[in-house]
């Protein structure tokens, strides 16, 4: 694997203004619910490491309640 020092340098001239603002787009509903879901459930910065990295470790009762376990280890435990 390269480093970022390692890498050819880039032959076009260098840029001589700021690119153009991104403007605001519109999205849909369901994106918008889908955004203030990730958002309600602070899980935007595991979002952005599992597409980066491909991985994210999500910490107890952030992905389920902490006594989801629990339950269902009981409920398995009721089916033997």
């Amino acid at each position: 694997m390269q480093t970022v020092a390692q890498l050819p340098q880039s032959s076009a001239p260098p840029m001589t203004e700021a690119p153009p603002p991104i403007e605001p787009f519109a999205i849909s509903d369901a994106v918008a619910a889908l955004w203030g879901e990730i958002e309600r459930l602070e899980l935007a910065y595991h979002i952005a490491e599992l597409e980066v990295k491909g991985y994210t470790i999500v910490p107890p009762g952030k992905a389920a309640p902490p006594d989801f376990a629990a339950k269902m280890l009981e409920s398995a435990c009721a089916l033997v």
